[in-house]
């Protein structure tokens, strides 16, 4: 059982030192059972490391001769071995029309005689059931064509010898099977280069790798980019990196098809990226650029050929982190609702675009969704830009901290004054909000990208009612005066809940002049008008979407415009949905405006009650905020009674 999970751990870290241990426990199994074992196919079966070697072996048809009395000399690669030919290709030798390619690599591994390590002398020939021969290169280590290590050498079995190794070796002038899929859909095709797979897709470099070719692709693994650094390869596959890891993979891209036979020491390789790769070594191994190794050589694709590599290569020149933080925001989709906040506070934005190191926990978008319908959209308010500067602070630490100077369940301090709470570091959690991606550097610091929004302690939000809002909205200043003027001021200060159509400025700039007069000139007319704009309860955005009345404080109903009569008809609006249009015309500029008595949705047009009683005119009672024809004149009355208010306002009544 000990073997088989540190097999299953070796094949998902591609640890060698993993592979040793679950090989020598496979062995101590192997030599303990050996005696009730007849032969090497027993033997084989019985050895986790061995699977796939067994599955070649029986799909082959080649199990009949291994159980024959021998003796052999078998060379067994473990199951990595296989999956270091490369993606597909094992799964290819496996298929029933390819079983002659896979009959060949097996017999490559098979000779007569069932010797033991001890009985081989360096540079001696051993003749495989293939045809060709195997080369001893080395004793200790004990090796065979210079590229396959003996992991467990001289197991024995009632009928030969074998030799666990860890490479399958490929007979000279071997012909690989056609391919089944181009570049990326190997990519995708191997576990081992999912990260691979991703930075195609992030970089938007399938096209470049699905031409028709014939092209050679580098495909570093996983363990490749993890060796670049804490954060590295998952920061290049955000949206704010596209261009730099665009500029890594079209450097991993010939336009030639490039095998090892065609390679010498000194090649040169233009990619296109426009750089060069140079060939340092072609034995024992490949290697790249001095010392960028090709693990697993020659693998075929539909449109060409791709060599697995362990360490991922770096156009010359490149230099990474290039972003400060306040860059990385700017460029990332997922983060657009923090930047647009960070940027309501001159301080912060100047810390997270300087020179000095910070580390910013940084919620998505959807971590501002998830507080609740209008939260985020009221914190963004210049109103409640005390409130929002406390929470960036609380996200934000002096120096530059990743997850590698971390303690679990301790404490950091944030520039709010408060600490935040370290819990556990894989994953990492920040006051039990999980980070989704760690460590993403910057010249300037380190980002966390988390999915929840931190609140301080004894944070509180909303803080304001209708009249405290109102009053601290500069778009809401005319609403404000009218409302104290109306007498209505009281009304908007109790417990509610209350759903404000708060018209701006704006609106009321649009209203015809005289109408304006008429209600200012008479409260009872003016109250009427406002309280028109009061409904009792909390109306949300959600609920303002489709055809419906809305009964308002003064009796009358709004009518809530559906999107199919404005000719959207569930077509997207600027990425959200058509706005919320209120009697036809009237539309809400800014919805959701949360208050302790309930929320305000702020409009480009004064609602009219249907039951309103007006003098006789030819004139409409408003026009809208886009239109340039406005009366400029106010009788006297208006302006003197405006002035009043503004007088009453300052004086805190």
């Amino acid at each position: 059982f000990l073997a088989t999970v540190l097999f299953f751990l070796a094949t998902m870290t591609r640890s060698s030192l993993v592979l040793r241990a679950a090989a020598l426990l496979s062995l101590a199994f192997v030599r303990t059972c050996v005696a009730q074992l007849t032969n090497a196919v027993e033997i084989i079966a019985s050895t986790n490391l061995l699977a796939s070697t067994y599955k070649a072996v029986t799909e082959g048809q080649l199990q009949y001769i291994l159980e024959g009395v021998g003796p052999y000399t078998v060379f067994a690669p473990t199951t990595e071995a296989w999956d270091n030919l490369g993606p597909g290709v094992f799964t290819s030798l496996l298929m029933p029309t390819n079983s002659r390619f896979l009959k060949q690599v097996i017999q490559y591994h098979l000779c007569y005689g069932g010797d033991t390590s001890s009985m081989f002398v360096e540079g001696q020939e051993i003749k495989t059931l293939e045809g060709n021969s195997l080369k001893v290169s080395s004793l200790s280590p004990f090796q065979v064509n210079n590229v396959a290590k003996a992991l467990s050498p001289d197991i024995p079995a009632s009928n030969g010898i074998l030799h666990i190794i860890d490479t399958v070796m490929i007979p000279p002038d071997f012909e690989y099977p056609e391919p089944l899929k181009d570049c990326v859909g190997l990519s995708k095709q191997a576990d081992y280069l999912t990260i691979f797979a991703q930075a195609i897709k992030a970089a938007e470099m399938e096209e470049a790798m699905s031409v028709e070719g014939p092209i050679t692709v580098f495909a570093p693994t996983n363990a490749a980019f993890e060796s670049m650094g804490e954060g590295v390869a998952t920061s290049l596959l955000l949206a704010a990196n596209k261009q730099r890891l665009k500029q890594v993979l079209q450097y991993h891209t010939i336009l030639t098809q490039r095998d090892t036979s065609s390679l010498s020491v000194g090649d040169q390789m233009n990619t296109l990226e426009g750089g060069m790769l140079q060939v340092s070594q072609v034995t024992p191994s490949i290697k790249l650029n001095q010392n960028v190794e090709v693990t697993s050589t020659n693998v075929p694709a539909t449109n060409g050929i791709m060599h697995i590599l362990g360490n991922v290569l770096l156009p010359f020149g490149f230099v990474y982190p290039d972003k400060r933080i306040l860059d990385i925001l700017e460029a990332s989709p997922e983060l657009s609702t923090l930047y647009t906040a960070v940027l309501t506070n001159p301080d912060l934005t100047d810390y997270l675009r300087g020179v000095t190191d910070y580390t910013l926990f940084a919620p998505t978008n959807e971590a501002f969704e998830n507080l609740g319908i209008g939260v985020a959209s009221s914190l963004l308010l210049p109103s409640n830009q005390v409130k929002l500067t406390s929470i960036l602070r609380y996200h934000l630490l002096a120096g530059s901290l990743k997850r590698s100077g971390m303690n679990a369940y301790s404490q950091v301090a944030t520039l709010e004054r408060q600490t935040v709470e370290i819990g556990t570091l894989y994953p990492l959690t920040i006051n039990g909000a999980r980070v989704s991606t760690p460590d993403v550097p910057a010249i300037n610091g380190a980002i966390h990208i988390i999915d929840t929004v931190l609140l301080p302690t004894g944070f509180s939000f909303p803080d304001k009612d209708v009249m405290q809002l109102a009053r601290s909205a500069p778009e809401l200043a005319k609403f404000t005066s009218t409302v104290v003027y109306a007498g209505l001021e009281e009304t908007l200060k109790g417990t509610g809940p209350f759903t404000i159509f708060a018209p701006t400025d704006e609106a009321w700039d649009a209203m015809d002049p005289y109408y304006y007069g008429l209600c200012m000139d008479d409260q009872d007319l003016l109250k009427a008008l406002l309280e028109y704009h009061v409904v009792m309860g909390s109306e949300d955005s959600s609920q303002l979407t489709y055809g419906r009345e809305i009964a308002t404080l003064n009796g009358d109903f709004i009518k809530v415009t559906p999107w199919t009569e404005l000719g959207w008809q569930g077509i997207a609006f600027e990425g959200s949905s058509p706005p919320i249009t209120l009697n036809t015309e009237a539309k809400v500029s800014t919805n959701n405006v949360l208050v302790t008595n309930g929320l305000v949705h702020m409009i480009n047009q004064v609602l009219i009650p249907p039951t309103i009683k007006w003098p006789k005119t030819t004139e409409a009672p408003f026009i809208t905020a886009t239109s340039s024809s406005v009366h400029t004149a106010l009788p006297a009355r208006i302006a003197l009674a405006f002035t009043m208010v503004c007088m009453l306002r300052g004086s805190g009544h």
